[in-house]
């Protein structure tokens, strides 16, 4: 075949490779713009999560500047509302602790002005106290007993004389006291008095004519020692505004033992006789210190040496009151003051005492009296054959 044959062949290949390369340059165009297109698509994808993130991040920066803002802002204000309750707090407090000043000081000016009336009445007054006692054969013992009344302040003694007429004399062993004018004697001597009861009579004289001059009268025994536990004088005791309502001060005995001694020693009784018997129905008995110049004499209703028929306000050494007319207090407490009563001293003494008779009253001294007198002496003290046997040889009478 010729040249010229071949020709339309070859132009159609020609143009069919033509197509071709439009179609590939057509496609490879098409895949480049794709391919720019997804390129484009995940810059912009990752532009896209870059800025999300950043914006995230940033929001995440502003809301942390935010809170941390709000944080301080609240702190701030929270410190400021506690400065500013700090400093009411202290306004109040300061006004709190100003009244309080105040109160203590008025309430100290109160006290100061009080215990000054209190220590300028002390300084200038104290209570002038006698003591009344009636006695019989007592000699022995009246030096011991108004030395000691002496030493915590009593200002005077009245010591009513009952001996017998031709008996011993106080004078012979109280002329010192005497003549300081701090022991007077009243002369009661033989005097039996109304139905034979010269102690009633000496208690109603002494305080008719003493009591005006003295603001307290005691009316004790010579057998008795007041006993002060927190004060040094009768005066500090008195003197306590306790008993600034109080006519009679009612004070309990102590009962004390014979300590077994038989016989009489030349000695101070205190010093002898130191055993006492706390628990005894006879340590209710009272003993009185009465205020002076009462509206009507106080031992006028007298019913014993204890007590006395009226209505005057009676205390015991608390302050608590009692029953003015009663001679007991059963429920006694020692921790202000108690009465030391010796009133047996030795067996030798005791029936000494009992032979010459009491100033309370007199008795016939037959068994019956001697029995009942010992079996006394025996509820207080130990029963020994040296006091049988003395009794035995004194009174001629066997007591088992």
């Amino acid at each position: 075949m010729s040249d010229n044959e071949y020709a339309p062949i070859n132009e159609q290949s020609n143009n069919n490779n033509k197509i071709i390369k439009k179609d590939e340059y057509f496609y490879t165009s098409l895949y480049k713009f794709y391919l720019s297109v997804s390129i484009l698509f995940i810059f912009i994808m990752t532009f896209n999560i870059i800025s999300k993130e950043k914006i995230k991040n940033e929001l995440i920066e502003e809301m942390k500047e935010e809170v941390k803002n709000q944080i301080e802002i609240n702190l701030i204000s929270k410190l400021k509302s506690q400065e500013q309750m700090k400093r009411e707090l202290r306004e109040e407090m300061k006004e709190e602790i100003n009244n309080q000043m105040n109160e203590i000081k008025i309430e100290v000016e109160k006290n100061f002005l009080c215990n000054l009336k209190k220590y300028i009445k002390k300084s200038a007054f104290k209570s002038k106290v006698g003591l009344c006692v009636i006695g019989k054969q007592e000699n022995k013992y009246a030096k011991e007993f108004v030395d000691y009344y002496k030493s915590i302040g009593f200002d005077h003694i009245f010591i009513y004389d009952n001996n017998d007429k031709d008996d011993e004399k106080f004078e012979e062993v109280l002329s010192e006291y005497i003549s300081q004018n701090f022991v007077s004697i009243i002369n009661f001597r033989g005097y039996r008095g109304k139905e034979n009861h010269p102690q009633f009579d000496a208690y109603i004289d002494c305080y008719e004519k003493n009591s005006k001059n003295y603001v307290w009268l005691a009316f004790y025994d010579f057998d008795e020692f007041l006993y002060l536990k927190k004060h040094k004088t009768i005066q500090e005791f008195v003197d306590e505004e306790k008993f600034e309502n109080c006519n009679n001060i009612k004070i309990n005995w102590i009962i004390y033992t014979d300590n077994n001694l038989i016989y009489y020693e030349n000695k101070p009784v205190q010093e002898r006789f130191t055993t006492p018997i706390l628990r005894h129905i006879a340590n209710s008995h009272v003993k009185s210190l009465v205020r002076g110049n009462l509206p009507t004499n106080y031992w006028s209703g007298m019913i014993n040496p204890h007590s006395s028929n009226n209505d005057y306000t009676c205390c015991v050494p608390s302050g608590e009151t009692i029953d003015s007319k009663t001679p007991f207090n059963k429920e006694p407490n020692y921790d202000e003051a108690y009465i030391k009563h010796y009133n047996t001293k030795t067996i030798e003494e005791f029936i000494d005492k009992a032979k010459r008779g009491s100033a309370t009253r007199v008795f016939v001294k037959d068994e019956t009296f001697w029995r009942t007198k010992l079996g006394y002496f025996f509820s207080l003290n130990k029963k020994t054959k040296e006091k049988l046997d003395y009794i035995k040889k004194v009174l001629n009478l066997s007591f088992n």
